[in-house]
């Protein structure tokens, strides 16, 4: 399983760091890194001592560079939305996406319906675990792979129509 942090996950397998391609091997780094792993597989409640015992520093050490338990999962939000854009702006210039007219809109949309499928599908399909989220994340991604990536590449409607009549009734369109 590939972790948020560098090193080895609990079932032994070797993982990256949670932004890929990053050198960045600080004690800060690595203390942020070992939050997002924690946070995903455990939750909020995680102490800053289990954090801390990840990357091999101590919790006091961690209050340092972090000064509260709410700041480490600040740092991972932000490294994570740091890693997103970069990525996109790549795959953008790649051609591989297509800009949008309001990427902050696009973005809002993608991610309020990804979590809100999620959330549908655990309401549908009570996980036999609740307490296991990448369990629960994996089953709903491999149900849902096909039919999203279906979608985004091949398209779902046959013309620019609705596009085009939405638009044209905006009164300040993008």
């Amino acid at each position: 399983m590939r972790s948020a942090r560098g090193g080895q996950d609990p079932a032994g397998s070797t993982t990256s760091a949670s932004s890929p391609g990053s050198s960045d091997l600080t004690a800060r780094a690595r203390i942020r890194d070992a939050a997002a792993y924690r946070l995903a597989m455990e939750g909020f409640g995680v102490s800053a001592r289990i954090i801390a015992s990840d990357p091999g520093v101590s919790a006091g050490l961690a209050m340092h560079h972090f000064g509260s338990k709410a700041k480490p999962r600040d740092a991972c939000d932000e490294n994570m939305l740091a890693a997103f854009r970069r990525l996109k702006r790549e795959n953008v210039a790649a051609g591989v996406i297509v800009p949008s007219r309001d990427e902050a809109a696009r973005a809002r949309y993608l991610t309020l319906s990804a979590l809100g499928a999620l959330l549908l599908e655990v309401t549908l399909r009570p996980p036999a675990n609740p307490a296991d989220l990448a369990s629960i994340v994996r089953g709903y991604l491999s149900r849902s792979y096909l039919p999203l990536l279906e979608l985004f590449t091949e398209g779902y409607l046959t013309s620019r129509r609705a596009l085009e009549d939405c638009l044209a009734y905006m009164s300040t369109p993008p």
